[in-house]
């Protein structure tokens, strides 16, 4: 923390991984996944769909670590902190979380298609 010693800092890791995808058992409500958060605050509150997932100490370096239900579509993570001087500290994250079903038969998690139209011009006819 040395590094931090004169800014306040607070920083959800997971803008740099937001697209993650996953599979789960059949009927799954939450998939989880860890969310990491680094900070110089002695406790850290994560949000995820405006939902606390409890306050945690920060360790030594400024880490602290959550498991986070997260569900087919955007994740929305806020993190909050005070500092020892009183300052409110506040970031936000989205994470695009892709479920795939264990089998690909799944009637309840239906298959899902991107379809792209070639560019015009890149096809000759033989």
């Amino acid at each position: 923390m040395q590094a931090w010693h004169s800014e306040d800092v607070l920083h959800v890791a997971a803008a740099q991984w937001n697209h993650r995808a996953g599979i789960g058992p059949r009927g799954a409500r939450g998939y989880e996944q860890t969310v990491t958060v680094y900070s110089n605050a002695a406790r850290v509150e994560l949000f995820h769909k405006g939902r606390s997932l409890r306050t945690k100490p920060t360790d030594t370096i400024g880490y602290v670590a959550w498991t986070a239900p997260f569900v087919d579509g955007d994740n929305k993570l806020t993190a909050r902190a005070i500092t020892p001087a009183g300052k409110r500290l506040t970031d936000r994250a989205t994470v695009r979380f892709t479920y795939h079903a264990p089998q690909l038969a799944d009637p309840e998690v239906p298959f899902r298609r991107r379809v792209r139209a070639l560019p015009t011009g890149l096809l000759r006819p033989r």
